[in-house]
């Protein structure tokens, strides 16, 4: 492809996607399987994440190599939040249970603990809506937030996501069962 600045304009509308303020989305790499293992094997957001039992290093080593970053193919797409100036990974974004004819997938996202109140989960939030709408063409997004988690609550609500419901006794926490609020935002 010849580069010329019709290809050069093409090009960072479409990185801009993956970018907003102080952080980057990026594809899923082998130097994030630490990450990923100490994320999926903190038991304070099995709450959240529906994890059961830790997971191996090799089967998170098999995810990473495995991993297409193809919504359409897989039905969930993962992104690695990073810091744009250092470089650091802060968090991972997912969407997931990705309906296509609807054009419509969930959200979940998690920040490193010494990271949160530093303003990106929000961020993060803003540039995977701008790529779900603008680049794959989604119709709205959703998340279930459980009861009493403030900090997610505010950030969805930040971003533009009405609540639209609750699904009452819908988490299992224990042996007790949580109501999660539903939010939702048309693109």
């Amino acid at each position: 492809m010849e580069i010329n600045s019709k290809n050069v304009q093409k090009l960072s509308l479409m990185t801009s996607f993956l970018k907003y303020g102080n952080v980057r989305l990026r594809a899923v790499e082998p130097a994030d399987i630490d990450f990923i293992e100490k994320c999926e094997n903190a038991t304070e957001l099995w709450e959240v994440s529906g994890a059961t039992a830790p997971l191996s290093r090799r089967i998170v080593e098999e995810y990473v190599e495995g991993y297409s970053a193809d919504i359409f193919r897989d039905g969930q797409l993962r992104l690695m939040i990073a810091d744009v100036a250092s470089g650091r990974t802060v968090g991972i974004i997912d969407l997931f249970d990705f309906a296509p004819f609807e054009g419509r997938a969930a959200v979940g996202i998690i920040i490193d603990a010494d990271c949160r109140r530093s303003g990106y989960a929000s961020q993060a939030l803003s540039a995977l809506i701008a790529y779900a709408r603008d680049y794959i063409g989604m119709h709205q997004l959703y998340a279930h937030v459980p009861e009493g988690n403030e900090a997610s609550r505010a950030l969805f609500e930040k971003a533009g996501f009405t609540e639209t419901g609750q699904l009452k006794d819908w988490q299992k926490v224990g042996r007790e069962y949580r109501t999660v609020t539903v939010f939702q935002k048309l693109l």
